[in-house]
């Protein structure tokens, strides 16, 4: 029993932290996989053959705010 409550008072401090990590962001959300995956073609393809050296960050807005 004191294993069960230790697991969902683990799992309750990392929603409340994933809550405070969103609440950090200026889209005041979570983004999805579906919205973080299309630059990976375009990096993987020929369309971006000229990019060298730089980052391309999707993390909606946190880095910069």
């Amino acid at each position: 029993m004191a294993f069960l409550v230790q697991e969902v008072l683990e799992v309750l401090d990392e929603e409340r932290g994933q809550q405070q990590d969103i609440a950090r962001t200026p889209m005041r959300r979570a983004g999805s996989a579906e919205e973080a995956a299309p630059p990976i073609p375009f990096l993987a393809g020929d369309e971006s053959s000229f990019v060298t050296g730089t980052e391309l960050v999707v993390d909606g807005s946190l880095t910069a705010h």
